[in-house]
């Protein structure tokens, strides 16, 4: 698809999105998949219908939840802190999938997890910054992002070394 496609899509998809908005105020999932539904919604291909593979995927997604949410109580220092017990593995590709238990994470690896960490950090910050700019509250985030951009760097760094 060429650029001038991807832009007339996009446009399409939000003026669709607007649409489904400006019905009560509110955009929600439920509103948009019903409005998608249509084969002459722009939004239609933006989704599985097939329920069979969507119904996989659906759980897919519910187990890296279930994932998430097991936490571990670890004392550090004297202080007990909780703490994820499982974490992406830094040794996958990104486009690959895995989790690993921090236990079993080597020594190794648990500096590349920070980092790992701190570039989803970076990302959210980057999207926290452009609706700051947009609301002109920027001038408070800049300085959080260029600390964390900073700590990774050194975090980096360390694992090299």
């Amino acid at each position: 698809m060429s650029t001038n496609e991807n832009k007339n899509s996009d446009d399409a998809i939000r003026a669709a999105l607007k649409a489904v908005e400006k019905q009560d105020g509110t955009l929600t999932p439920t509103r948009v998949v019903e409005a998608a539904k249509p084969k002459s919604s722009p939004m239609h291909d933006s989704f599985e219908w097939d329920d069979s593979i969507a119904g996989q995927k659906f759980r897919e997604e519910q187990a890296r939840t279930l994932i998430r949410t097991v936490w571990v109580e670890r004392e550090v220092e004297g202080t007990f802190i909780e703490m994820p017990l499982y974490v992406r593995d830094p040794r996958v590709a990104g486009d690959e999938q895995g989790y690993v238990s921090l236990g079993r994470l080597p020594k190794v690896d648990q500096r590349s997890l920070i980092e790992l960490e701190l570039a989803r950090v970076e990302s959210l910050l980057t999207r926290v910054e452009l609706l700051a700019q947009g609301l002109g509250l920027s001038e408070y985030v800049v300085a959080i992002s260029r600390k964390v951009k900073s700590f990774r760097k050194i975090v980096g760094r360390e694992a090299q070394a």
